[in-house]
C-alpha cells in the first residue's frame, strides 16, 4: 500500500474498524431479538436498524465536522456500543453481546472479503487469520444465539443478506479512507490485507478495538 508499514495496521483498526463493524453489530443485535417474539417483524426491524445507523452517522458527522465520516462514526459507535451493553443484564446482555460480536465477525470474514473480491483482490490470508484469532468468541456467540428458536446459521444468513447493502457501503467508505491516509487505491489497501494478513488480523482483535465488548463476551454464559 505504498508502504502499509509506514502507517501501522493498528492505527487503521483503532480508528475505523469498529465503525464499520457497528453497522452489522447494531443492526443484527436489534433484529436477533425479534426472532424470539415475531419472525414476521424481521424485515421491518432490519429496515429500522438501517435507518438508525444513518441517524447515528448523521449525528456523528454533525458533532465532529472536522473529522472524516468514518472517524466520527467510530467515536459514536463505540460509545453507543458501551451504552447498550451497560444497560442490559442477564440473558438480554448475553444476546446483546453476541449480536454485537456477530456483526464484528461477519464484517471481517464476509463483507470485507466480498468487497475486495469485487476489486479483484483475494484477502484469504487475512480472513483465515482473523477467524483463528476469534474462533472461541465466535463459537460462544453462536451458542448464545442458538438458545433462540432458529439455528445460528439461519440467523447469520438471513440477517447478513438483509443488511448487506448498508454494510458494503460502509466498508467501502472505510477502505477508501484508509487508502487516502497512505495515498493508496482501494485495490492497494485490499492487497495489504492479503500480503500482511496475520499482522493486520492481530491488530483487529476485539480486545483492542472494543475492550468493553470483549470483557462482556468473556463474562456472559
Amino acid at each position: 500500500v505504498g508502504g502499509p508499514g509506514k502507517k501501522p495496521a493498528k492505527s487503521f483498526a483503532k480508528r475505523l474498524l469498529w465503525a464499520v463493524s457497528f453497522v452489522a453489530a447494531f443492526a443484527i443485535t436489534r433484529v436477533v431479538t425479534q426472532w424470539y417474539f415475531d419472525g414476521q417483524r424481521l424485515q421491518n426491524e432490519a429496515n429500522s436498524s438501517s435507518q438508525m445507523f444513518n441517524t447515528l452517522r448523521a449525528k456523528a458527522i454533525a458533532e465532529h465536522p472536522n473529522q472524516p465520516a468514518p472517524y466520527a462514526l467510530a467515536e459514536e459507535a463505540v460509545k453507543a456500543s458501551g451504552e447498550r451493553l451497560s444497560g442490559a443484564s442477564g440473558e438480554s446482555k448475553a444476546q446483546e453481546a453476541a449480536g454485537q460480536f456477530l456483526g464484528f465477525y461477519l464484517v471481517n470474514v464476509r463483507a470485507r472479503r466480498e468487497y475486495c473480491q469485487r476489486l479483484g483482490v483475494d484477502i484469504t490470508p487475512f480472513v483465515k487469520a482473523f477467524s483463528a484469532e476469534h474462533k472461541d468468541l465466535y463459537e460462544k456467540s453462536r451458542k448464545i444465539i442458538a438458545r433462540g428458536p432458529y439455528s445460528p446459521n439461519q440467523v447469520e444468513e438471513k440477517l447478513y443478506n438483509m443488511m448487506q447493502p448498508t454494510i458494503q457501503t460502509t466498508v467501502g467508505d472505510a477502505m477508501r479512507t484508509m487508502g487516502s491516509e497512505v495515498h493508496a487505491s482501494e485495490q492497494q489497501v485490499c492487497a495489504a490485507f492479503n500480503a500482511n494478513g496475520a499482522k493486520v488480523a492481530n491488530a483487529f482483535q476485539l480486545s483492542t478495538l472494543n475492550p468493553a465488548l470483549y470483557r462482556v463476551m468473556l463474562e456472559v454464559k
